[in-house]
This record gives structure tokens, sequence and C-alpha cells, in this order.
């Protein structure tokens, strides 16, 4: 009895199929992940802005093995004015949460200035620290499904072509 051919026999059996849709999918989680904004806030005009308040933010987790620790988050608030409008915003970095490790948000005392870096299209988005944050952070768990399963797709494109080639030559 014959079986069914699945995905990944149609996939391994047409490898530039494979290879197209490994690029589009690595495009998609790409563009899913905060790596746009993150490259855009490189870009981005300033102005001055001044921390208004910091919050320091325990979190008690449970490991998998029974025990327990402790993860402090630092939210920070920041006040800045673009063309003689007011803003207010939580965002330290591209990356999209409100709050950061406590070894990131430190830094930032209330009452501080800093410089803020805002979107010129919507002065309601800004960062503090603007341009890459780290590749982890950049990407979220939609994301990672989606380039990951691009590079699964282009690697058994590439795969498939040699083990062709290799055929061909045998």
């Amino acid at each position: 009895m014959r079986r069914k051919p699945d995905v990944i026999d149609f996939l391994r059996h047409r490898p530039v199929l494979s290879l197209i849709i490994g690029a589009v999918l690595l495009v998609t989680g790409v563009v899913i992940s905060d790596l746009p904004r993150m490259i855009a806030s490189l870009g981005w005009p300033t102005t001055d802005g001044k921390i208004v308040s910091r919050q320091l933010m325990a979190r008690r987790f449970k490991e998998y093995d029974g025990d327990l620790y402790t993860e402090i988050d630092v939210f920070v608030r920041y006040e800045y004015v673009v063309d003689g409008i007011p803003y207010a915003s939580m965002s330290i970095n591209a990356v999209d949460t409100n709050y950061y490790p406590y070894r990131v948000g430190i830094g930032y005392a209330v009452g501080k200035v800093v410089m803020v870096y805002y979107n010129p299209k919507d002065p309601a988005e800004a960062v503090l620290e603007p341009g890459f944050v780290g590749i982890f952070e950049a990407f979220e768990v939609y994301s990672y499904l989606v380039f990951g399963l691009g590079i699964y797709c282009i690697c058994t494109g590439i795969s498939s072509i040699k083990a062709k080639r290799h055929r061909e030559q045998a």
C-alpha cells in the first residue's frame, strides 16, 4: 500500500519551492519581529525629556523543580515635548515592552534629563535607547516560529538540491 505524501515529502522533492517558501517565511519572521522598529529608531530625531517616575516591581517565580526565585523589573516613565505638544512614554528601547530588567532601568533616576528619540510620524512613540537591543529580545514567540520554519525550509531545499546533484553524478 502506497502512503500519502505529506508536506515534508512535498517540500523535499521540490527544493526550489522549499527555498522560496523558506525565504518568504524568513522575511515574514523579521517583519513581525521588533527588528524594523529597532532599525527605524536609529534615525529618529531627538528632544530632551525628563524621568518622572521609576517603579521597581519584584515578581516571584516557581521553577519546575520547586525552587522559588525573584525577578526585579523596572518601570520608567518619562515626559518630553515635540512641537509644543507634551508626550509621555515608558519605552526604554525598541523592544515592545514596558518593563525592563533592573540593570537596564536603574540608570534612569527620577528627575534626570534624558535624550528622547521619537518617531517623526508619530511623536507619541519614543525610546531612550535607539537601535538594536539583542537578537533574542527582537523576536517574539510567533516570529521565532516563522523564522525557524523559514530556516528549516531553506535547509531542506539546500539538502534536497545537494542530494539530487549527488544522485545525478553517481
